[in-house]
């Protein structure tokens, strides 16, 4: 299992936010309730209001191998060299608290679903993504204890079902497999677990009958046995299925529109990091990744990370340009969910002038 402890001084866990910056997120998770969202537990440092290149920007999303691309490129300096110093890395306990932590301006940078931002906007925040980080890439496993009589989606109704928060994009995939499979989210009891850890462990205890989990996760249960995978976005034929496409938009680097007018540079700086590091890592072996990676997962076994490594490479995007064909694929399908209202066009969700968007 990863270790929640932290292992640098700029890392830090979610539990560890001052109280003072806790309440400031409380106040922000109130504007978005109406997305159900939950309250963020934010990182110490400057707001996004405040950040500039001498006193480092924060940074947060959770664990996840999804995000290699923004760890290569904080522990190999690309963001420093670009000046975007990062004085904080926080892990958060689920999607919405990264949300929350944006919108409250206690992150400057967040590791966001595509989703969260497109409801964001939806209810007023000035919020927007500028660069691609990683297709779709969650799994559904199913306990080894239910895994005779859960064979598909269909057989989750009446199930408990662990996602990490609601309004993650956890929760978004999650509906979208119902969706897909004729049901809603009433048909399945959702239990927020927060994060990738606290989601297997309520797996393996029989806590839940099925998780909504992400690399390294998916390599973990599928190495000690502990799960069933029963639906991957990682895998093609699945991916195809779920999204009606074989091109999806998950994760972006999102910022506050504050951020974007009164930095502009910070932003396009932060762009050219990722693109360095999704370059690096397409240039190297997985084993070498793990070496980055490992220091922020303490405790999960070298193999096991790099088997998540190499699963997440198989799709992982060349650069951080937005596909405005992946975009629209998958917003179309967040709409059909009734995870979204509408599919504006993909100059509004994204920033077109600071980033990259490819037909």
């Amino acid at each position: 299992m990863i270790s929640a402890s932290p292992v640098h001084e700029e890392f830090h866990h979610d539990h560890e936010v001052p109280e003072k910056r806790r309440r400031a997120a409380l106040t922000a998770a109130g504007v978005i309730a109406s997305l159900s969202l939950g309250a963020c537990a934010a990182a110490p440092g400057e707001s996004a209001s405040k950040g500039s290149k001498d006193e480092g920007y924060t940074f947060a999303g959770v664990f996840c191998v999804c995000f290699a691309s923004a760890y290569v490129a904080w522990k190999e300096g690309y963001f420093e060299d670009e000046g975007v110093p990062v004085n904080n890395f926080v892990m958060t306990a689920g999607g919405s608290d990264t949300f929350a932590a944006l919108a409250g301006g206690d992150a400057d940078f967040a590791l966001s679903g595509m989703d969260a931002i497109m409801r964001g906007q939806e209810s007023g925040l000035d919020v927007r993504s500028v660069a691609t980080v990683s297709p779709e890439f969650y799994s559904l496993a199913v306990s080894s204890k239910q895994a005779d009589s859960i064979k598909s989606v269909a057989d989750l109704k009446g199930k408990k079902v662990a996602i990490s928060k609601p309004g993650s994009a956890s929760y978004a995939f999650l509906k979208l497999l119902l969706e897909e499979a004729g049901m809603s989210e009433k048909d399945v009891a959702m239990v927020p677990l927060g994060g990738i850890d606290t989601t297997l462990t309520g797996l393996k205890a029989g806590t839940v009958d099925a998780a909504v989990i992400w690399e390294p996760g998916t390599a973990q249960v599928e190495a000690d046995g502990s799960a069933e995978v029963l639906v991957s976005a990682l895998d093609p034929e699945d991916h195809q299925k779920i999204y009606s496409s074989d091109k999806s938009i998950s994760m972006t680097l999102a910022v506050t529109d504050k951020l974007v007018d009164g930095n502009p540079d910070a932003v396009k700086g932060a762009i050219a990091a990722l693109d360095k590091a999704d370059a690096w890592m397409h240039d190297h072996t997985a084993d070498e990744i793990a070496d980055v990676l490992a220091p922020l997962a303490q405790g999960l076994d070298r193999a096991t990370l790099v088997a998540a490594i190499e699963n997440t490479m198989k799709t992982f995007p060349a650069d951080s340009s937005v596909s405005k064909a992946a975009y629209t694929d998958s917003a179309e399908r967040l709409k059909d969910a009734g995870i979204v209202k509408a599919v504006p066009a993909v100059e509004d969700v994204f920033d077109c002038d600071l980033g990259s968007c490819v037909e």
